[in-house]
């Protein structure tokens, strides 16, 4: 854990042991009561011969040191992950902590989301996943689902309302046919479409889940976020049209209005999104290049982060930080608002191999 200190150096801190790991197994957020950081993370050991940790840990700030705790721990029945891939053996088990996602409340209440991927139930369900979630308190959360058995999860995030209701928006992806007892493989059968999906907790806890773009795939992030007097707010870089698309609610999910953020260019990676105090919607994201001319590479001279403001009912205004017209700028890329308005931006420089941290104020 590296952050920056009132002085402006930064340290490093060792928050917890865990085996190699792919990407997207760690999300942090700040708790607004106490400015104690809070880490949702996957560790724990492998599973049986699984491909990574298995298990959704969670670590909060005490003063200079973490407590840990493990929030959902796997199946310990599945095959190894070599085994179904090359001999499509099915036996059921699982493994949680997956992409996880973490978001904090005004009151300091948590919701963590995360992927329980299957090893798996069945012939329908190699690779199959649950979207889990842990909502309340660190010291006392409890357990729910958002999507079962659908292959669901994948790029999640998390935002809490004001209210304390919760979005949650993913890509669901590699599906076929998905029955209603899916260990047995009986009952009535239904097709859940791959896409771009959100999801709102609703009264009880239960989720309103929306389609938003059939088909849709990406990359990244899809990103969330929530404004009193806006609503709920996912966008994501869509592979197939080369958009960087936003879709926005204010009825609590039960609807949603498409539009965009850029439709022009190579650009959109990583996106993440925001608002700053006055209202201004903010969105940050990689950079390739300024016109898609069919090639798979990004310009060294154009890419980098690029900033995206907008005042209530007016345009985008987009400012670009190209980096040093070597390899690729701009992945990877992170966002938080802070107190005063500034825009802090991480991301990562493939040619230094190092983080970047840039910071940019509404003019």
């Amino acid at each position: 854990m590296v952050d920056e200190q009132q002085d402006g150096t930064f340290r490093t801190r060792v928050v917890d042991s865990v085996p190699p790991m792919p990407a997207a197994v760690v999300d942090v957020a700040a708790d607004p009561t106490s400015g104690a950081l809070i880490l949702a993370y996957t560790g724990g050991d492998p599973a049986n011969g699984a491909c990574q940790g298995s298990d959704l840990r969670l670590a909060v700030e005490a003063g200079d040191t973490f407590t840990l705790s493990t929030v959902n721990a796997d199946a310990p029945t599945g095959s190894p992950c070599r085994e179904v891939v090359t001999q499509q053996l099915c036996n059921q088990g699982d493994c949680v902590g997956k992409n996880p996602g973490v978001a904090v409340g005004a009151d300091g209440n948590v919701a963590i989301t995360w992927i329980d991927e299957h090893f798996c139930f069945g012939e329908t369900d190699i690779f199959k996943s649950d979207l889990e979630i842990a909502t309340g308190p660190t010291g006392g959360l409890t357990l729910g689902s958002v999507a079962t058995e659908t292959g669901s999860g994948w790029n999640n995030t998390v935002t809490l309302a004001d209210d304390g209701s919760v979005l949650v928006a993913y890509q669901t992806l590699g599906n076929t046919t998905v029955y209603d007892d899916p260990a047995a493989g009986t009952g009535p059968a239904h097709d859940v479409p791959d896409g771009i999906y959100a999801s709102v907790s609703q009264g009880g806890g239960a989720f309103t889940e929306v389609l938003l773009f059939e088909r849709a795939s990406t990359t990244s992030r899809v990103s969330t976020a929530h404004r009193s007097g806006s609503g709920f707010y996912v966008a994501w870089q869509d592979e197939g049209t080369d958009q960087l698309l936003l879709y926005n609610s204010v009825d609590n999910g039960a609807s949603w209005t498409p539009g965009f953020i850029e439709q022009t260019g190579n650009t959109g990676k990583d996106p993440s999104i925001g608002f700053l105090s006055d209202g201004t919607f903010v969105a940050a994201y990689g950079h390739c290049k300024d016109r898609d001319d069919g090639s798979q590479f990004c310009s060294q001279a154009q890419d980098g982060v690029r900033i995206a403001f907008r005042e209530p009912g007016g345009p985008f205004v987009r400012t670009t930080f190209t980096g040093d017209d070597e390899d690729t700028d701009g992945t990877n890329v992170d966002m938080a608002v802070a107190f005063d308005d500034t825009v802090v931006v991480s991301s990562f420089n493939a040619s230094t191999t190092r983080v970047v941290i840039q910071r940019f104020q509404k003019q």
